[in-house]
């Protein structure tokens, strides 16, 4: 969290916060414990900063930024239950009013490109980063998917969720969502040993082997 308020703070891309190492920063000496926690960033970093600066953060309990909600749990429940939910009754009445003013002329087909090509990325923005582990979390996303696919069907009725996915050919969007995850954890892999990123998320799977901790 810490790290997305200095970048803001500072004006760095993301490619620049990826290539940052411990020893770029440095704590002010006459730093108290409080809410407020004083950055000063090294004159050399290799990024655009090429002077000392100070970020001066202030503790909060959620952060948006670029469209993710983040906790300082890191539970997803501000980020589904707030941004999901808000943007997903836009999108199914988009699905259905996009549908109708095109005559329902070859709807599931028009339906199946709106879901596959613009609603679901639009929810699973940023995947990689937020989970839905737990049970509610985990009724709303299909919830959501469940009504999308109603109104592509243009139906009226509650039939079960399995085979309604299953005429439309649509996998589940939970399934998609940790496909998502994977190949993005992959790709933290993939970067240098010293990268802000994957030291984190490493350090994050090391916890989770050794105490089998829900959220990883």
């Amino acid at each position: 969290g810490s790290g997305l308020l200095l970048q803001r703070a500072l004006g760095l891309r993301p490619s620049e916060m990826l290539g940052l190492r411990g020893r770029d920063f440095r704590l002010a000496e006459d730093v108290q414990r409080s809410e407020y926690l004083v950055v000063r960033l090294g004159a050399v970093v290799g990024t655009k900063v090429k002077r000392e600066q100070f970020a001066i953060l202030r503790e909060t309990k959620h952060y948006k930024y670029l469209g993710v909600i983040v906790n300082r749990s890191l539970k997803d429940n501000d980020h589904i239950n707030t941004h999901i939910k808000d943007k997903a009754t836009k999108l199914s009445s988009y699905i259905r009013y996009t549908l109708a003013n095109n005559l329902d002329v070859k709807r599931v087909s028009l339906g199946n490109t709106l879901w596959n090509k613009a609603v679901y990325p639009s929810l699973a923005h940023g995947a990689g980063v937020w989970f839905n582990d737990t049970q509610v979390s985990k009724q709303t996303l299909q919830s959501i998917q469940y009504k999308c696919a109603k109104g592509v069907l243009k139906l009226n009725c509650m039939p079960a969720r399995i085979a309604l996915h299953g005429d439309l050919g649509w996998a589940d969007i939970l399934e998609n969502l940790d496909l998502a995850r994977i190949s993005y954890f992959n790709r933290l892999q993939q970067l240098n040993d010293s990268a802000i990123a994957k030291t984190v998320f490493m350090a994050m799977k090391e916890k989770y082997h050794a105490n089998g901790i829900e959220h990883f």
